[in-house]
């Protein structure tokens, strides 16, 4: 069986504006595939790819992960 890839997920949150006047919460993911440091000396820093994004305007997490 082939070896699973690291993953790297970031959620964030943010107010936005809507026409009208009213404010609402956007929710926002993203996830990617982590790759090999670049500098052996640098071990903590690593670049991903393949992310993955995804928002929705919601008033709760129930709704989010729905």
């Amino acid at each position: 069986m082939p070896k699973s890839p690291k993953m790297w997920v970031s959620a964030d949150g943010a107010m936005v504006r809507l026409v009208g006047g009213s404010w609402r919460e956007v929710r926002c993911l993203v996830v990617g595939v982590v790759q090999p440091a670049p500098h052996p000396k640098d071990p903590e820093r690593v670049r991903t790819t393949e992310q993955s994004y995804y928002a929705r305007l919601c008033d709760s997490a129930k709704h989010f992960i729905a």
